[in-house]
């Protein structure tokens, strides 16, 4: 179980690595900045990011390979 608590762990510190506005207690307030919707939209600039490159920590921990950026976002 401590296995995938800690991809999980990694999955927020990419988040946080590369949006690190996410990480500014004093930049999110409630009320004040929509902190779910900056939120949302880093997790998903990263699993685009993760898409173009092909990889990250935890897909190369698994043995997995991301989608395509098209299968990502259903273009066709």
């Amino acid at each position: 179980m401590s296995g995938v608590r800690i991809s999980v762990e990694q999955l927020f510190g990419l988040v946080l690595n590369n949006w690190a506005y996410n990480g500014y207690k004093y930049g999110l307030r409630q009320q004040a900045t929509p902190v779910a919707a900056f939120y949302l939209v880093s997790v998903l600039l990263t699993n685009i990011k993760t898409c173009l490159e092909q990889r990250n920590e935890v897909s190369l921990s698994f043995g997995c390979t991301p989608p395509s950026l098209e299968d990502y976002l259903s273009l066709e």
